[in-house]
């Protein structure tokens, strides 16, 4: 007599394109707007716009957010044009015309700033001499007469802008010059010169990682550190990465891992300034295969430090103009995830928060307005959000046909979230026998809610798939824990791989 088998899933850990199914299921190639966090399974946030501010900037795309914190650590948040640069107001809820004499830059430009000495300071890709701004006022060019430059970063004291020009037009594309005094002289230390000579690439970006520096060429990485006397610094090459920085706007440093860019390899690497390791490959293939390539430059990375999260923006349709979709890397679990935004296209995101003492949140910025993403709402400012996970093609060990008859889930109480259930056989892409469920459960008391989805006779096939589909609908997250439970029935006895375990099953 032929019985009914049972094959457990007791963890969820995110994406993987270079999974092999049939080999680990816990790992998917398949899922959109969901997150994996410690083996569990929960719905994506949608965005809104920040502080409701509907009022489109004026002048577009907004290509940089520059969050700044003065000594007090008192937050303003600044945004920036082509042409102009706008102070967010939190008393009106509006955002503030903080330029002075307007920008010269174009859509092509990302810019680069620091907060040094109790200033924002930041370049348009050399599009204008360098500015600095102060918490109220409008931007003015630094003094001293520094030089068009496109990258800066500070160290040491010192401010340095890299990859500089005097005119404005033709640039030194492997020179740094630095200035202890920025505002006033950049002629003040003696030998204020570093070059970079020892690749042709030039120099996109700096930043500083512990005690060191990391210069980012085109073509290459360099360890900027300090010695002090008559020469200042060291400038090795740090030799065991063979590749250059692509886009100077996926920088972001993550505690204990250092910095994050995303490689002219289209790959993602860290480097603690002495040595460069690549990611884990588990999201190398998607973005081999959906990032645009000529637009790789505009990819935009961003640190989520509540959530102990890296994100990727990237654009993935040459019919859009900037970044649909995204990428995020749990740097504490080395758990991804993925998702693409419907109606929603991001030129650039940042953690930012109102002060020292407030939460982060993670903004971001369309062509015409800012955002803040990964918030409690059901949609994306007003778009439905599609969340679904798959649970990839598996033989439930078991290698003969057999009969797929359903599958019991767990997930938190939710008065108001909803999930839905459907499968699919042998590579068919189309699901079939769709069924919802609410996360009601039988009272307030109740922390789990087990769903039994059941599908009468069964599906016939060797191999199935399996879609999860979350609704979070009055803004209630879906959340499912593990174990999944998969029922099947043989259609002959005897191939069982014998790998299947018996899972204890949560009391409700």
């Amino acid at each position: 007599m032929i019985m009914e088998k049972t094959f457990d899933i007791t963890e969820f850990k995110g994406l993987n394109d270079y999974g092999t199914p049939l080999l680990n299921v816990s790992y998917t190639r398949s899922l959109n707007a969901v997150v994996t966090q410690y083996n569990r399974l929960l719905g994506g946030l949608g965005i809104n716009k920040l502080r409701s501010i509907s009022t489109a900037s004026a002048t577009t795309p907004i290509l940089g957010l520059m969050p700044f914190y003065d000594t007090a650590l008192n937050n303003t948040l600044y945004r920036m044009t082509p042409t102009k640069v706008h102070r967010l107001n939190t008393g009106t809820d509006a955002w503030d015309d903080a330029t002075g004499i307007d920008l010269t830059g174009d859509s092509s430009v990302i810019p680069q700033h620091v907060v040094h000495k109790d200033f924002l300071v930041f370049v348009n890709d050399g599009a204008d001499q360098p500015r600095r701004v102060a918490a109220s006022g409008n931007t003015t060019v630094l003094g001293g007469d520094p030089p068009y430059a496109k990258a800066i970063w500070q160290g040491w004291g010192f401010l340095f802008l890299g990859n500089v020009s005097t005119d404005g037009s033709t640039f030194s594309a492997r020179q740094v010059k630095y200035s202890d005094d920025y505002n006033v002289n950049w002629d003040l230390c003696t030998g204020n010169e570093l070059n970079f000579n020892a690749t042709n690439g030039e120099i996109l970006a700096g930043v500083q990682v512990g005690e060191t520096v990391v210069v980012l060429k085109s073509d290459s990485l360099y360890q900027l550190g300090f010695t002090g006397g008559s020469v200042r610094f060291t400038q090795p090459r740090i030799h065991n990465f063979q590749h250059g920085l692509l886009a100077p706007a996926s920088l972001a440093i993550l505690d204990g891992l250092g910095l994050v860019l995303l490689g002219t390899d289209y790959r993602l690497h860290f480097t603690d300034g002495y040595s460069v390791k690549t990611l884990p490959p588990y999201v190398q293939r998607k973005l081999d295969a959906t990032m645009v390539k000529a637009r790789a430059r505009f990819a935009v990375g961003v640190n989520y430090p509540d959530k102990d999260t890296y994100s990727l923006f990237y654009e993935s349709a040459s019919a859009d103009d900037w970044n649909r979709s995204r990428i995020t890397f749990n740097f504490r679990t080395g758990e991804f995830n993925h998702r693409t935004y419907t109606a929603h296209e991001f030129v650039r995101a940042a953690a930012f928060r109102y002060a020292s003492t407030s939460a982060n949140m993670l903004i971001a910025s369309t062509s015409t307005l800012v955002y803040e993403l990964d918030t409690l709402i059901e949609g994306d400012d007003g778009t439905t959000v599609s969340r679904y996970y798959d649970i990839d093609w598996t033989n439930l060990n078991f290698t003969g046909e057999k009969f797929l008859k359903g599958i019991d889930i767990e997930a938190v109480r939710s008065a108001t979230g909803r999930i839905s259930v459907s499968v699919a056989a042998d590579n068919s892409p189309t699901f079939v026998y769709e069924k919802f469920f609410d996360l009601r459960g039988l009272g307030a008391s109740q922390e789990y809610v087990k769903i039994a989805y059941r599908i009468g006779a069964g599906l016939k096939g060797h191999k199935f798939k399996i879609r999860i589909k979350m609704f979070h609908d009055s803004g209630a997250q879906v959340e499912i824990v593990p174990p999944a439970r998969i029922i099947y029935e043989p259609v002959s006895e005897g191939l069982d791989e014998g790998k299947n375990t018996t899972a204890p099953q949560r009391m409700s």
